[in-house]
């Protein structure tokens, strides 16, 4: 039996969602399998990502994304967000642990402060 997680994708915003904005928008979320690792080089870091998809969603704004996926560990990250300029590089991402039979909420985090 699988598992399931379910969220939204805050926007990437800098300052704070502007006034009449929902803080959430669109855009691509991918499941990798696996966990993130971190590499040093030098004085900064550096974080690797997991390079198993196991699933990919296009999300509308302010609407959830959905994976059904089996027990393991997870990496959920936005690829692309629907309302960023072309050439942004913007990126959220989350760690989870699915279990078998639950649902799990995890919204991906604004990370562009």
């Amino acid at each position: 039996m699988d598992g399931t997680v379910t969220g939204r994708i805050f926007r990437c915003s800098g300052l704070g969602t502007p006034t009449g904005l929902s803080p959430f928008t669109g855009g691509t979320v991918v499941a990798l399998q696996g966990n993130i690792t971190y590499r040093q080089a030098g004085t900064d870091g550096q974080t690797i990502f997991p390079a198993d998809v196991v699933a990919i969603q296009s999300v509308l704004p302010s609407h959830d994304f959905t994976f059904t996926l089996p027990a393991g560990n997870y990496v959920l990250r936005v690829t692309r967000y629907s309302d960023a300029l072309p050439g942004s590089n913007a990126t959220s991402f989350a760690a989870i642990v699915v279990d078998r039979g639950r649902t799990e909420h995890q919204d991906l985090p604004n990370l562009c402060m």
